[in-house]
């Protein structure tokens, strides 16, 4: 049971309202109504502190209507095909108490145990919220193995972890990467204003079509390539630069994180003559700012080469 206070000067407080909660409402009974003689207050946010319509007893969660007495979506989740296993119209992936689900879509951006940010699964940052212990967590883990090890919030600090998460988790949309793609753009205004916070890309969103799979014999083997001389476009040489790929099976490849910033290397050495030219250029157009790093996430595919074995 909740109850809410207001709050008076030189005089006690007074109980303005009080909500049961149920966790499985459409099977308990409610509770007796308690009398206490207050003035009716209407209270239209409840526990997943969105807007509760009064008229249809719906809350509305930006994507979708929310069934509390039915504890299920009244529509489809607009992102269902990425998750077959699941019914469309089932709240936090049928797991309310591990999981957060702020505006019925995808289950994606992951948050320790006391709602600090830690990145993203292998789906990006669209999405609902992952609760997970930090040492569990690994960038560009896959979906079913972040789902698996989802927990909840620590119950010594769930108000304030639920506070810190939700101020960053409703900032995300308003990211350059939000979309998974980082133009240049983007790339040297957040290097001159986001004070070192890494980014996060989609490696399916980069053009990687000047690169060819030698087929499932080299999966594990690493390798580095500079986007800028590869035939995508200009943007992805000059934002992503040289990037080390590790190659996966059924001729995918992964990316490890690189750093956004501007140092030069050595000369002397041919491979580098690519990147300080690129390093050149960038620092000029960027000015004054702050390296951070870019993690990539998902697994793209490449066409496979002729001499594919």
């Amino acid at each position: 049971m909740k109850f809410e206070y207001d709050s008076r000067k030189n005089c006690a407080s007074q109980m303005k309202s009080t909500h049961n909660f149920f966790p499985a409402a459409h099977f308990a009974k409610p509770l007796p109504t308690v009398n206490c003689n207050l003035s009716p207050v209407t209270c239209i946010y409840t526990f997943s502190a969105k807007e509760r319509d009064p008229e249809t007893g719906l809350s509305y969660f930006g994507s979708r209507y929310y069934s509390s007495d039915l504890y299920i979506w009244l529509s489809v989740d607009p992102m269902s095909d990425k998750y077959p296993s699941l019914s469309p119209y089932v709240y936090c992936a049928n797991n309310p108490v591990r999981c957060v689900d702020p505006n019925g879509e995808e289950v994606n951006p992951i948050y320790d145990r006391f709602g600090y940010f830690l990145g993203t699964d292998d789906l990006g940052l669209q999405g609902d919220a992952i609760i997970m212990d930090k040492k569990d967590f690994r960038q560009n883990m896959s979906h079913t193995e972040a789902m698996s090890k989802s927990t909840c919030f620590d119950p010594s600090q769930s108000f304030a972890a639920e506070i810190r998460y939700w101020d960053h988790y409703k900032s995300l949309k308003d990211r350059p990467d939000y979309d998974g793609y980082i133009t240049l753009d983007e790339a040297n205004e957040w290097y001159r204003t986001g004070d070192g916070t890494p980014l996060f890309a989609d490696l399916t969103k980069i053009d990687l079509s000047g690169f060819r799979s030698l087929g499932d014999s080299k999966v594990g083997k690493t390798y580095r390539f500079n986007l800028l001389l590869s035939t995508g476009p200009t943007d992805d040489g000059l934002v992503y630069g040289n990037v080390t790929f590790i190659r996966t099976s059924n001729n995918g490849v992964r990316a490890f994180a690189d750093k956004y910033d501007f140092d030069m290397k050595n000369w002397r050495k041919l491979s580098n003559w690519g990147r300080n030219i690129e390093t050149i250029i960038g620092q000029h157009v960027a000015g004054e700012g702050t390296p951070y790093t870019i993690y990539f996430y998902g697994t793209a595919q490449l066409r496979s080469s002729i001499f594919a074995h």
